[in-house]
């Protein structure tokens, strides 16, 4: 100790530090938090992941139509849908979850809150392709509904010419249905094989086609 001032009422302490003393490792509390940031993404991840059936489309991103097949009078006939994207259907984004596109088989009832009556569906203004049962090949359509949310009130659409959803069955084969020139609230849409689609089941109404 070290007298600074009369009486020693300040002194200063001069007497080295004590090297036993633990000291503080930051770095440590760095590695610590960044260990405990990777832990909290890895449990959400599978949470993530696991409303989605992603397929091998680019979801929620504009595309441009694929080349069109030849033109075939038959019906486009699948049981397995593995992912759907309105990436050129623009004119169906109408609010989240408004709406409700679903494929099934021509002998479904292509409800979308039914797994076992449709192949799949979309909701509008969500990425989420919903994939639902796997049937024996039939031919399917397309419908047009009201959505998961009520409070929408089901309100209609107006499609635009050239417009289509991209659709993958699980064969690998990615299909552009041509969607038609419409303004209305419900429809069903029965899907050729060449991806043009039609009023009626026996496909000779043309409702959507490519430009």
């Amino acid at each position: 100790m070290l007298c600074l001032s009369s009486g020693c009422g300040l002194l200063l302490d001069l007497s080295p530090p004590d090297e036993t003393a633990p000291m503080h490792d930051a770095s440590s509390d760095a590695h610590d938090a960044s260990s405990d940031a990777r832990a909290a993404i890895d449990a959400i991840a599978p949470l993530l992941d696991a409303s989605q059936d992603a397929g091998t489309l680019d979801a929620g991103t504009a595309c441009r139509a694929r080349a069109a097949p030849a033109p075939s009078l038959g019906a486009w006939v699948t049981g397995d849908i593995v992912n759907m994207d309105a990436c050129g259907a623009p004119s169906l984004d109408v609010g989240f979850r408004c709406k409700s596109y679903t494929i099934c088989t021509i002998e479904q009832t292509c409800s979308y809150f039914t797994p076992s009556d449709n192949l799949g569906h979309l909701q509008s203004s969500e990425r989420t392709y919903y994939d639902a049962t796997t049937t024996e090949p039939r031919a399917v359509m397309l419908s047009i509904a009201t959505g998961a949310d009520s409070l929408c009130g089901d309100p209609p659409i107006t499609i635009a010419p050239g417009e289509f959803l991209r659709v993958e069955e699980a064969s690998g084969r990615v299909l552009d249905v041509w969607l038609p020139a419409w303004t209305g609230v419900t429809t069903k849409l029965y899907i050729g094989d060449d991806g043009r689609t039609y009023w009626d089941t026996s496909r000779t109404s043309l409702a959507g086609a490519p430009p």
